[in-house]
C-alpha cells in the first residue's frame, strides 16, 4: 500500500500487520522514518496494480516478499487488475463485489475464500480476465443478503457474475470474449457463473472445474472450452436456481455440414 502523504517516504509499503487490520493501528513498514501523528492513506489497495482504492479495509502484506497475500473486503470497486509482482495471494472475504470496469488477475495469482464456507458474489460489468499461473477457487454463498446502502448485494449460489458483451465477432479477427480464461488455469469455484451477454472462453491448461468442488454451472451466451472440463446443471446445496439445457435423457448427435 504506497503511502500517498507527503511526509512518508516515496514508495514505502507495509510489510506486515502489527495491532492495525487496514484501519487504526500498528504496522511494519519497508522504511524505518518518523512523522508527526496523523492520519494516512493509501494510493491502491494491491501495489503493483491497479484499483479504486482501499474498500472497507482491503490491505496486502508482505510486500516485495514472495508471496504477497492481500485480503479483499466486500464493496464496490473501479477496474481492478494484477498485472506484475507475485506470486499474489488474494483471500476474498465473504460479501457482495461490484467491479465497475474489467477484473484482470494475472502473473501467479491464486484467489481463495477467506472464511472456510466461502460466500463471495462477484460481479464485473466489463471483462473477466485470467492468464498465465491463475487459480480461482471460490465459493458462492448459500443465502441471499441485501446489505442496502453499506454494499453490494449476496445472491445465493452465485459466485460470478458480468453484464459485459464481447467486442468484436466469434472467430473473426479482433474478437475479444467478455469472459477469459488461458495459460496454466485452475478455474475450480462452487457456484454459478453468469454471463449471458457474451462469451466464456476457457483455453488453460488445467481445465474447467474439478471434480472436488460441489458444482460449477456455467450460463453464457458462448462457451468455447478446451482441456479439462467438469461442470454439473445444479447448484442446488447453495439454493441455487437449476438450469438445464436438454433433458438429461436425450441424446444429440451433430454433424459437420459444409
Amino acid at each position: 500500500m504506497p503511502a500517498i502523504r507527503p511526509a512518508i517516504t516515496s514508495g514505502t509499503t507495509i510489510t506486515a500487520l502489527g495491532t492495525g487490520t487496514g484501519g487504526t493501528g500498528t504496522y511494519t513498514i519497508s522504511a524505518s522514518q518518523n512523522v508527526a501523528s496523523e492520519t494516512i492513506t493509501a494510493s491502491n489497495a494491491v501495489p503493483g496494480g491497479s484499483g479504486s482504492g482501499l474498500i472497507n479495509g482491503t490491505y496486502c502484506t508482505s510486500q516485495g516478499g514472495s508471496p504477497v497475500n492481500c485480503y479483499l473486503y466486500p464493496g464496490d470497486y473501479g477496474s481492478f487488475s494484477i498485472a506484475s509482482g507475485g506470486p499474489w495471494n488474494l483471500y476474498w472475504e465473504a460479501g457482495g463485489f461490484v467491479f465497475s470496469g474489467n477484473l484482470t488477475l494475472t502473473n501467479d495469482t491464486y484467489s481463495y475464500d477467506a472464511m472456510p464456507s466461502g460466500g463471495e458474489t462477484i460481479f464485473v460489468a466489463g471483462q473477466f480476465i485470467g492468464s498465465n499461473t491463475f487459480d480461482f477457487n471460490l465459493t458462492a454463498p448459500a443465502t441471499t443478503s441485501n446489505p442496502g446502502t453499506s454494499g453490494p448485494w449476496q445472491i445465493a449460489g452465485v459466485v460470478l457474475a458480468g453484464s459485459g458483451s464481447d467486442t468484436g465477432m466469434y472467430g473473426n479477427k479482433g474478437f475479444t470474449p467478455v469472459a477469459s480464461l488461458s495459460g496454466a488455469v485452475q478455474f475450480y469455484v462452487t457456484g454459478v457463473v453468469y454471463f449471458p451477454n457474451g462469451t466464456f472462453q476457457s483455453q488453460g491448461s488445467n481445465g474447467l472445474g474439478s471434480s472436488s468442488t460441489s458444482c460449477l454451472e456455467l450460463i453464457a451466451g458462448n462457451i468455447v472450452a478446451t482441456g479439462a472440463t467438469s461442470l454439473g446443471n445444479s447448484c442446488s446445496s447453495l439454493n441455487a436456481i437449476s438450469f438445464e439445457s436438454t433433458p438429461s435423457t436425450t441424446t444429440y448427435s451433430t454433424a459437420l455440414v459444409q
